[in-house]
């Protein structure tokens, strides 16, 4: 079956009440974060990066010889899903991994010249995608948020309470 895609096809515009919605804040975080993802990819596409890439460069020049268990955590990764990342990163000769002395099953990871070369283009597009999206509020106003987006991370989760408002947002 086909598909037509019509203006007589369409549901009519409705009005919705989104009132309701003012007041969650994981609504406006996952709205933000996406919007900021889309900016920021938009600006390292020329370079067929992403930001996971940048934050790996980043931290590997920051921590020459961590292994990737030492870093997964820090990204909110689980190791699996960071060794992808990790792989390509070595196939476009990036990183290099040299096997750890002490535990031959693991890898240390460092920087190669390219990757920090590479890195410097991505800070000045990553730096040119933040101050596009932070163009919406004053410059105290987004350290204030980011102080701010920390310690929302780091607080304690307890267990779900029953009579929270909302499981989702």
């Amino acid at each position: 079956m086909t598909f037509v895609d019509s203006p007589s096809m369409r549901p009519p515009q409705e009005k919705v009440d989104v009132d309701c919605l003012e007041d969650k804040l994981g609504l406006w975080l996952r709205i933000a974060q996406r919007r900021f993802t889309e900016n920021v990819n938009r600006n390292f596409a020329r370079h067929k990066a992403n930001q996971l890439d940048f934050m790996l460069l980043d931290l590997l020049e920051r921590n020459a010889g961590c292994r990737l268990m030492s870093l997964a955590p820090h990204l909110q990764l689980k190791p699996p899903n960071l060794a992808k990342a990790v792989d390509d990163l070595v196939a476009r000769e990036m990183i290099t991994k040299v096997p750890d002395p002490v535990d031959r099953r693991a890898n240390r990871l460092y920087i190669t010249e390219y990757g920090a070369r590479f890195l410097s283009e991505l800070r000045h597009d990553y730096g040119v995608a933040h101050d596009q999206i932070c163009q919406a509020i004053e410059p105290a106003a987004a350290d204030e948020l980011l102080r701010l987006l920390r310690r929302l991370a780091q607080a304690p989760v307890g267990r779900r309470d029953p009579m929270r408002r909302s499981d989702i947002y």
